[in-house]
C-alpha cells in the first residue's frame, strides 16, 4: 500500500487493514506462542548443563535466547521474521542437546561466531543510531544464520551462508 492522498485512497487502506490484520494478528501470536514453547525447552536444557566443561557453551546459548526472546521481541523481530526465530531457538536447543558429546567441537565453533559477532557489536557501536541502515539490521540476522549454520545445520538456514560472507558483509560496511 503506497502513499494515501485522497480520503478515498485513505478509505481503502482503512478496508485493506481491517481486512488483513486479524490474519496477520493470529498469525503473529501463534508464531510468537512457538517461541515462546521452544524458550521454554531451552531454558529447561540449560538448567541441566552444569558441568564446568560446558559452562562456556551454555552461558553462550543463554545470552544468544536472551537475545531473541526477551520482552518486547514480537514488535522488534516484526511478523516476517517470527517462524526465523522459531528455527533459531530450535537451533539453540539442538546445540545444546549436542553439547556434552563433544564441548571442545562446541567451543571451536563458538571462537569462530564470537569473532565476527565482536566485530559486528564494534561496528555497531561507532555508528551513529541514525546511520543503522536495513544493511546492518540484515547483518544481525545473517549472524543467527551463522549460528545455524554452525551449530544446527539439520534445521537449514534461510539463506546461503559462511564465517566468509559475514566477514565480507561486515567489511562492505566498514566493520
Amino acid at each position: 500500500h503506497g502513499a494515501t492522498f485522497t480520503a478515498a485512497e485513505f478509505e481503502l487502506l482503512v478496508r485493506a487493514a481491517r481486512n488483513e490484520l486479524p490474519g496477520t494478528a493470529a498469525l503473529a501470536l501463534r508464531t510468537a506462542a512457538d517461541v515462546i514453547a521452544a524458550a521454554g525447552e531451552v531454558r529447561s536444557h540449560l538448567d541441566k548443563l552444569v558441568a564446568p566443561q560446558v559452562a562456556t557453551s551454555a552461558a553462550d546459548a543463554r545470552e544468544q535466547l536472551e537475545r531473541l526472546v526477551r520482552p518486547g521481541f514480537v514488535a522488534a523481530t516484526g511478523v516476517g521474521r517470527l517462524a526465523d526465530v522459531v528455527r533459531y531457538v530450535r537451533a539453540i536447543d539442538h546445540r545444546l542437546s549436542k553439547l556434552p558429546e563433544d564441548p571442545y567441537r562446541d567451543a571451536a565453533k563458538l571462537r569462530d561466531v564470537s569473532a565476527v559477532e565482536a566485530r559486528y557489536v564494534a561496528l555497531l557501536r561507532r555508528t551513529d543510531r541514525d546511520d543503522i541502515t536495513p544493511e546492518f539490521i540484515d547483518v544481525g540476522w545473517l549472524l543467527e544464520e551463522l549460528r545455524v549454520s554452525l551449530f544446527a545445520q539439520q534445521l537449514g538456514t534461510a539463506r546461503p551462508v559462511s564465517l566468509t560472507k559475514v566477514s565480507k558483509a561486515l567489511a562492505n560496511l566498514g566493520g
